[in-house]
């Protein structure tokens, strides 16, 4: 995840989620492992990737395949559980981009069999599920612009 959002952790609490994780090592231990992992999944697709995450365009990650290129905003979590926010930034460009925008959650990010599920908007059921199973990702907006996902 890109700060100041997620990873969402049991324990301390923040904004009347989960909770965060506090220690800011570990954040970033379980952001870089979300995205070396949704960067594994893109390339081994045959994708290219281009990493925006220090630009604060919306989304972290750019996967190029031929004229083809999707916005990737990816969240990282330690605990197995689908749970973290989205900045108000990247909830604006979610909205704005929905025909190429995924949403990239991996979940036990620390872990040896992590796992990665990537989220994109159906435009005949009007909302964002997941790429093989089809699950609904249940956004909720809070507060003015950010918003809560869930699976």
């Amino acid at each position: 995840c890109a700060l100041p959002i997620c990873p969402r952790e049991a324990g301390a609490r923040k904004g009347g989620g989960k909770g965060w994780q506090l220690d800011p090592r570990k954040r970033k231990k379980i952001e870089d492992a979300a995205i070396k992992e949704t960067i594994r999944f893109y390339t081994d697709r045959g994708y290219t990737i281009k990493d925006r995450q220090d630009e604060h365009v919306g989304w972290d990650l750019e996967a190029k395949q031929g004229g083809r290129v999707l916005k990737l905003e990816v969240k990282g979590i330690s605990s197995g559980e689908v749970n973290c926010e989205l900045s108000a930034n990247e909830f604006a460009h979610l909205k704005k981009h929905t025909k190429d925008y995924r949403i990239c959650i991996v979940v036990n990010a620390l872990e040896k069999y992590r796992s990665l599920s990537v989220y994109t908007y159906v435009p005949e059921t009007r909302q964002w599920e997941h790429h093989q199973s089809g699950t609904p990702l249940i956004i909720e907006p809070f507060w003015v612009q950010t918003a809560r996902l869930t699976a």
